[in-house]
């Protein structure tokens, strides 16, 4: 969520100075689409109240991130238009076609298949067959290209059986959805290669999906899943709260006004109770915006709650527990277990022995 809203505030680093444009595929390719710095970024400068008014082209964007790349003030782009794709879509469920569904979560289509006798093959058929009908095509998939057909045997399982030469220089290899279930011979050619280099391969079993194809579709919430909890420190314990003036009573009959500078949290945790919202964005002293008449609520982080008092505010509600937590990535843990795990008992002795010196 933090790198969201870095994305959204390097938008106004923006000079419109069109390098975006020179660089971008989509535009070259297709004079309709108006190029990157007239979407994602001029989306999150003008930040439109209603979620329908968006810019059309907006659905072209590929994500390459070349945009990205050079961009001389450090605009992210591609992110902003993914965000801002993702936002209309939300808004806009109806928008998603079946192919974005399709294409944007074929890990999970790939992975059920495998575990259906003939799965895969019979899925090679119907591609085949919707080929040859122009199915596809109606579809609005790219009729130029084959899709994809999917391999006997994936990658992961492939790899499982590969005998390697054991060695001190290890490499993990992160394969893609790609190589594991359709061309699983470019990661057995790889394990070669690495191998008469001198290299062991490693392989996280738990591979999964990088979550590309999730954001590029306006699937924004399903990739937030592979960071693993390892510990919790207890360090800096505080709760994210909602606060509001003494004697506040909700008025369900219009949008409530928050406050806050963490926008996607509040959003979340209203959307998840169905209640509407209006949200103001702060940063600073967010305290003072029922004061000042801004807002009926604020959403933000409580520790002693002395703040609060001062200004009149009281917490309505505690909703997340917060806390200095220790978090690794499930690919890298794997690899790197050993100097993580290391890691873990020194700061597990050293929070062991604060506890006791109190």
């Amino acid at each position: 969520m933090e790198l969201e809203e870095r994305a959204r505030d390097s938008a106004d680093n923006c000079i419109a100075c069109t390098s975006c444009i020179a660089a971008c595929p989509v535009t070259k390719a297709n004079p309709e689409y108006k190029g990157p710095k007239l979407v994602g970024p001029a989306h999150s400068r003008m930040h439109f109240s209603d979620p329908s008014d968006y810019e059309d082209t907006l659905m072209l964007c590929s994500n390459c991130k070349n945009c990205d790349i050079t961009c001389p003030n450090g605009v992210s782009v591609s992110t902003l238009n993914m965000l801002e794709r993702g936002r209309y879509l939300k808004a806009h469920p109806e928008a998603h076609k079946p192919e974005d569904k399709m294409l944007s979560h074929g890990f999970e289509m790939a992975d059920m298949l495998n575990k259906i006798p003939f799965g895969k093959s019979l899925a090679n058929l119907g591609m085949s067959i919707g080929e040859a009908l122009g199915v596809m095509g109606a579809m609005g998939m790219a009729p130029e290209r084959k899709t994809p057909r999917y391999a006997s045997v994936y990658f992961r399982d492939l790899f499982k059986t590969i005998k390697q030469p054991s060695s001190d220089k290890k490499v993990l290899f992160f394969p893609g959805c790609y190589i594991d279930t359709n061309e699983p011979w470019v990661g057995t050619a790889f394990v070669q290669v690495m191998n008469e280099n001198g290299y062991e391969v490693l392989m996280d079993n738990r591979f999964v999906c990088c979550g590309s194809p999730l954001v590029v579709g306006g699937y924004l919430d399903d990739p937030y899943r592979e960071g693993e909890e390892v510990l919790d420190t207890g360090l800096g314990r505080c709760r994210m709260c909602v606060a509001a003036p003494a004697g506040y009573r909700d008025d369900p009959s219009r949008p409530v006004r928050v406050a806050t500078k963490f926008v996607n949290i509040a959003k979340r945790y209203y959307a998840s109770m169905g209640r509407d919202i209006d949200i103001i964005k702060l940063n600073g002293s967010i305290e003072l915006a029922p004061i000042l008449g801004l807002s009926d609520v604020i959403v933000d982080i409580v520790e002693t709650g002395t703040t609060l008092r001062e200004n009149g505010l009281q917490v309505v509600t505690e909703f997340m527990p917060i806390s200095a937590r220790f978090i690794a990535n499930k690919a890298s843990y794997q690899f790197k277990h050993r100097q993580m795990d290391t890691m873990l008992e020194k700061l597990r002795d050293t929070l062991h022995k604060q506890e006791e010196e109190k």
